[in-house]
């Protein structure tokens, strides 16, 4: 058939601990642009790894007709672009640790985006994507010090632009961390895309992300593919999509218990100046956030809300040249960094980005409790239960024994949640912490967010590109415009 692409039938794979609960039979048709969506966990990413033939099968048979008869190899060809695909980029992002991308002096010598897409990409292919995704202003910046949102914008540029255009292109999860000018610009550039002939398959955990160029909907769940539907018709399907991302029960728990403070202000900046080179995030800012207050923290990509955030957690050293006061007290006035994080519960892209240590889900979220990436100290019997506590009431229990690495992205974003709140922390700083998390647990875990900041009346930065993820307890706003850095020069 000339125009069948991928065919999958009766496949099994060979490493037992990778197995689809059945064989699974699968087909991609020219023209088609296919919706692989499920819940976290259900296998959607492996299911793409099949396809790109990164698994081996112990039976069964998968064919790329299309590609054979034209002699074109899956790795010309497909492409799949994933979060993890960012650890392949350079050396920056296997030898630098999380603190050195805050550090500008470690930093200085990282690599550029100019420098990676001068190196690898067709220039005429990469000048068209930059400008259609806006990026142009990303090109002079290190590697290590873009956003989430300025890194998945790169990302998708290289994917697309390297001299052997891709006739089928994996996407996994490719709207997180953008903003909602972002998320518009991605959408126009893979409709251009599919009027290139470039076929998609997109792996999305929420309903309202699929976009309107896609023509056929794969529901996977619990590592079986289920439901195959037109998209229309799956988007008329609300008790397919109910029964696949069911609204949890509220459950109610007070135990939550933060240490009061004697400092009226957790936090307070005064005309803080944070630059990068020529890259101005934040000039003559300033904040004063009262304890008990919950915040949401905007701005598109780029302004300086991450950069911000690590400031406040004691991570980022120009903290030292400016005017930060953590509960009345100047950093440098004799409170180590440890003093600081010891009442804060964080999470970030970044932090993910970073936490590529091969350890069970119980230490990752124990760590939480020493404030390190990876865990140095053993757990002590009160310890561990505290932190399989807290991973039963985010309904990852059953992760407590799974190595980090080899469980979802959803799942990961879960572990590292728990392990921001294990310290049951009287201050958190929320950077998008609902990414890649499907509907069911984004809404369970807004409740538990609301309990948790009523109950204890925490104090809350939440950052998020979606206001319909801001938890209700949060009530006032702070919004970072991005800076053009010719203005303050």
């Amino acid at each position: 058939m000339p125009d069948l692409r991928i065919h999958l039938e009766s496949a099994v794979l060979r490493h037992p601990d990778l197995q689809f609960t059945e064989p699974l039979n699968w087909s991609l048709k020219s023209g088609e642009q296919w919706v692989v969506i499920g819940p976290n966990g259900a296998g959607k990413t492996r299911f793409a790894e099949v396809l790109a033939g990164k698994h081996a099968l112990k039976s069964g048979h998968l064919s790329r007709p299309w590609f054979e008869a034209r002699g074109i190899s899956p790795s010309e060809g497909l492409r799949m672009l994933s979060f993890h695909s960012i650890y392949g980029l350079t050396e920056d992002y296997r030898t630098h640790s999380y603190q050195q991308r805050w550090h500008s002096d470690e930093s200085d010598q990282a690599v550029s985006v100019r420098d990676i897409l001068g190196q690898q990409l067709h220039p005429g292919r990469s000048n068209e994507w930059i400008n259609r995704l806006q990026a142009d202003d990303l090109l002079d910046k290190r590697l290590i010090h873009l956003s989430s949102g300025e890194l998945r914008r790169f990302l998708l540029i290289q994917a697309l632009c390297k001299t052997q255009t891709p006739a089928l292109l994996i996407l996994d999860n490719p709207y997180i961390g953008l903003d909602a000018a972002g998320r518009a610009q991605l959408n126009e550039g893979m409709q251009a895309l599919v009027e290139e002939r470039i076929q998609l398959i997109l792996l999305l955990s929420n309903p309202d992300d699929i976009p309107a160029f896609c023509t056929d909907v794969q529901v996977i769940d619990q590592l079986r593919l289920t439901v195959a539907k037109k998209r229309t018709e799956f988007l008329l399907d609300l008790n397919l999509q109910q029964a696949l991302f069911p609204e949890p029960v509220q459950q109610k728990n007070d135990i939550y218990e933060a240490a009061p403070n004697d400092s009226p202000f957790v936090i307070e900046c005064k005309s803080v100046h944070i630059q990068y080179g020529k890259h101005v995030l934040l000039h003559d800012f300033n904040w004063a956030i009262r304890e008990g207050e919950k915040w949401a923290l905007r701005g598109p990509n780029g302004s300086g809300k991450s950069t911000l955030l690590s400031l406040i957690h004691a991570d980022n050293p120009q903290a030292y040249a400016n005017d930060i006061r953590w509960y009345g007290k100047k950093r440098g006035s004799g409170e180590s960094i440890w003093d600081i994080k010891r009442n804060i519960g964080y999470i970030s892209p970044e932090l993910h980005h970073y936490y590529q240590k091969d350890i069970s889900c119980l230490q990752v979220v124990g760590s939480g409790l020493h404030d390190s990436i990876g865990l140095y100290k053993k757990l002590n019997a009160s310890q561990q239960q505290q932190a399989i506590d807290w991973m039963a009431r985010l309904g990852i229990k059953q992760l407590v024994d799974r190595p980090f690495l080899r469980i979802s992205y959803g799942e990961q974003r879960m572990c590292l949640l728990a392990r921001a709140l294990v310290k049951n922390p009287g201050f958190l700083l929320l950077d998008e912490p609902l990414h890649g998390l499907d509907r069911s647990h984004k809404f369970h875990i807004r409740q538990l967010l609301d309990e948790y900041a009523r109950s204890n009346h925490a104090t809350m930065i939440y950052i998020s590109h979606y206001p319909e993820e801001i938890p209700a307890c949060v009530t006032q706003h702070k919004f970072l415009s991005k800076i053009n850095s010719n203005e303050n020069k």
